[in-house]
């Protein structure tokens, strides 16, 4: 009887440790598969990539065929006089293959502000451009530049342009004076970038090392956040 008690007790055991161990199993499996913020990190979830001359030679039809892919942001220019020298073959190229477009200016701290305007309005053609203009900030640079430089964009192209950034940089130089800007906020891992005084970025920045075909080299990952809308960033839409 002491025998098979042990024994019944011995099997209740190991059938409760089998069954505690399937619980672990399934919760485990519910945090990868469910977890919002693995599925927000899942790198198939772009809609976007922003490329320079740094990518090489893109082919545009391979790119094209990546449906995940709805809009580029292209380098043009950078500073006073810097011309990004693949800008028009990747402008024709995205845009002959239904890709929609929008360009940008790296905003150099230590160059006048109308010249870097200038240098960027005599590349990018306003009828060439599916989305509003981006500036990227990413060095150090008094609030009014960025703000002259803001409103020059606006005066010419009708628009206020995308503000692109890392989220350190924006966090300490901009927010909360440009809050009502859309953002482009760079932060590569799982977590999305957390605005200091806005609700939330517009486009997340994710990766800088994504592999798309017809990209020979690593390029960055774009996502909209989930209550942003692509056609508030269209050139052609009045309500910005």
């Amino acid at each position: 009887m002491t025998k098979r008690r042990h024994s019944r007790q011995g099997a209740m055991k190991k059938s409760a440790i089998f069954i505690i161990g399937l619980c672990a199993v399934a919760v485990i499996t519910l945090l990868v598969v469910r977890s919002p913020e693995r599925l927000v990190y899942r790198k198939a979830n772009y809609q976007g990539i922003d490329v320079s001359n740094h990518q090489g030679k893109i082919d545009w039809g391979k790119v094209a065929q990546d449906k995940n892919i709805s809009f580029v942001y292209i380098k043009a220019t950078e500073g006073a006089t810097h011309k990004d020298r693949r800008y028009k073959e990747n402008v024709e190229g995205a845009r002959d293959n239904g890709i929609l477009v929008g360009s940008y200016h790296y905003l150099k701290g230590n160059r006048p502000i109308h010249r870097q305007f200038d240098n960027f309005k005599s590349v990018v053609d306003r009828d060439r451009q599916d989305l509003i203009p981006m500036v990227d900030v990413e060095e150090t640079i008094d609030r009014d530049s960025l703000l002259l430089f803001c409103s020059l964009v606006k005066e010419h192209y009708g628009k206020l342009p995308l503000i692109y950034s890392l989220i350190r940089v924006y966090n300490s130089l901009c927010s909360a004076e440009f809050d009502d800007f859309y953002l482009m906020i760079a932060r590569y891992g799982p977590k999305p970038p957390v605005i200091k005084g806005k609700n939330h970025y517009s486009i997340w920045q994710f990766s800088e090392d994504g592999k798309i075909d017809g990209i020979s080299k690593p390029v960055d990952l774009d996502r909209l956040h989930p209550d942003f809308s692509l056609s508030s960033l269209m050139l052609n839409n009045s309500d910005w």
